[in-house]
């Protein structure tokens, strides 16, 4: 998973993009987590959040015997990419398992600033940017189809 290595000091928030799932009443979820951003707006994001997972393309990040699962650094903490390629390679990589045909949530990126207690780190090949604090965006990045 996520992988924190250092702490950016110069910076006390950072705007990238991240991957949400988005319900009919508009509110964002984690795929990984199924944590509901809206509910800690302006909150610290809990250190151990129930683990609902609206994905099956992410691990049972919580569970602390998984493999490649949470790492300690990412407790409490939510990252973002800093590229939006890197977010829609991720998006990409859960549709392709018919992730975006659920009937009741939507999968898109969004814009989203951390801040407190940021770390930089990475997501597989991606540089991330985490924090205690999430705020995202009303408005969806436009996705390009596949030509």
């Amino acid at each position: 998973m996520c992988l924190l290595y250092q702490d950016p000091s110069a910076m006390n928030k950072f705007t990238g993009y991240k991957v949400v799932f988005v319900s009919k009443d508009g509110k964002r979820y984690s795929p990984a987590t199924g944590l509901c951003y809206d509910s800690y707006r302006g909150k610290d994001l809990p250190v151990k959040p129930r683990s609902k997972r609206l994905s099956n393309y992410f691990l049972d990040v919580l569970d602390p015997n998984q493999v490649g699962g949470w790492k300690r650094g990412m407790q409490g903490k939510s990252a973002v990419f800093r590229s939006f390629y890197d977010a829609d390679s991720l998006y990409r990589k859960i549709c392709s398992r018919g992730e975006n045909l659920k009937t009741h949530l939507r999968l898109t990126i969004v814009r989203a600033t951390v801040s407190k207690d940021l770390r930089e780190g990475w997501y597989d090949d991606a540089e991330v940017v985490a924090g205690q604090r999430i705020r995202l965006s009303r408005r969806e990045e436009p996705i390009q189809e596949e030509i």
